[in-house]
């Protein structure tokens, strides 16, 4: 804007303060633009978190009860288990004489606390399963639902015209891949890979005569794994 002061300190023709004054008026609008957009964003994370820490308490409510059912299941094989131990010494501790086989009431103790043991271990194994299982699909969709912010910052960079805005942005999705990486996402590299209907969902044809045949040209949307599994698929277009 100053450089428009000629080297008699002039100020500008009034046809430039025009022109400096639109080029003003058209970046306050686009900065509007952009922090209305950053706003409804962060609105909706803000609405995906709170359910997320909804579906926390619920599971963490689910695993209350689950761990008094495992205690009284527990406390009953205690229970089962001292009364056997009093049989063993009571039997122990009788006089000498002849064999006599096993009473029915000492039987029925012993299988009362076989049956017992295994109902625990039983009731174990499935509520780790369940909500370990549970625990996963949680989280899987938890980080599904981040992966949008990952590709919005990636057209952003890809539309930057300005160096310092680009740095900027490359350090902001470094970081925010850094964070997905210690939950265990990671990158999807297609780019150049043979396609593989199991990682990439292909989505046109992009000729490139140097290039393999089937091979992954250009990709539209980066996926993910999560712990080596899929947890979204490249969208890519393919050498044909």
């Amino acid at each position: 804007m100053f450089g428009d002061y000629n080297n008699y300190g002039r100020r500008p023709s009034g046809r430039n303060i025009q022109a400096e004054f639109a080029r003003l008026q058209q970046a306050y609008k686009q900065a509007q633009a952009e922090a209305a957009a950053w706003e409804k964003e962060a609105k909706r994370w803000k609405t995906e978190a709170d359910k997320w820490r909804q579906a926390a308490k619920q599971e963490s409510q689910e695993k209350t009860e689950a761990y008094q059912i495992q205690k009284q299941a527990e406390t009953a094989l205690v229970k089962t288990q001292q009364q056997l131990a009093e049989t063993q010494e009571a039997l122990k501790n009788r006089k000498a004489g002849p064999e006599v086989a096993p009473s029915a009431e000492n039987g029925d103790w012993k299988e009362q606390y076989m049956r017992l043991a295994a109902d625990v271990e039983n009731t174990k194994r499935r509520l780790e399963q369940r909500y370990a299982n549970a625990s996963r699909q949680e989280k899987e969709k938890f980080l599904r639902d981040m992966l949008p912010l990952a590709d919005n910052l990636e057209r952003v960079l890809q539309h930057a015209q300005n160096e310092q805005d680009k740095k900027g942005i490359e350090m902001t999705l470094k970081a925010f891949r850094d964070v997905l990486t210690r939950y265990g996402v990671q990158p999807i590299q297609a780019e150049g890979q043979p396609f593989d209907p199991e990682y990439h969902e292909a989505i046109g044809v992009l000729p490139d005569p140097d290039a393999p045949e089937d091979a992954v040209t250009a990709v539209e949307q980066t996926g993910y794994t999560l712990d080596g599994k899929l947890l979204r698929p490249s969208r890519v277009l393919v050498n044909r």
